[in-house]
């Protein structure tokens, strides 16, 4: 059981960590006018990418929250510094580096790697959920 949530922890790193590099590579200036020209895909995007401090930082938390889950789950599992090990390794190849391949390489069109974020993105953003209550005062 654990090692099922660790491996959903580490789809959740890499989704993090993709998202981050994917949305904050759009530039909200180029967003905002191909919105104003029509494009659905760039409309629904702008909407998040233009509170550019707000996506960083629930991106960051969220990445971070992940991550330290992932030692702790692997803490029970194994003794401390082969999970520290472990998880490191983890993380750094599956969380970060696998990602950002992908979001770089595989969805140069980045609308793709944009929309399939934003839903996502508004969940964790939203009123209901305690990350923007956490995100918020650290924007300014």
């Amino acid at each position: 059981m654990v090692y099922l949530i660790t491996f959903l922890l580490l789809i959740l790193a890499a989704l993090f960590s993709g998202l981050n590099l994917g949305l904050m590579s759009l530039g909200p200036h180029e967003l905002r006018r191909k919105a104003e020209l029509g494009d659905k895909r760039a409309k629904k995007i702008y909407k998040v990418r233009k509170k550019g401090n707000l996506l960083l930082v629930t991106l960051l938390l969220g990445n971070v929250g992940v991550n330290a889950a992932i030692a702790l789950c692997l803490d029970s599992v194994m003794s401390g510094v082969i999970a520290g090990i472990v998880s490191t390794l983890l993380i750094t190849v599956v969380g970060d580096f696998t990602p950002s391949s992908f979001f770089k390489v595989c969805l140069k069109p980045w609308f793709k790697s944009g929309m399939a974020g934003t839903s996502i993105y508004f969940c964790i953003v939203s009123d209901c959920c305690s990350n923007r209550a956490r995100a918020r005062p650290n924007v300014w």
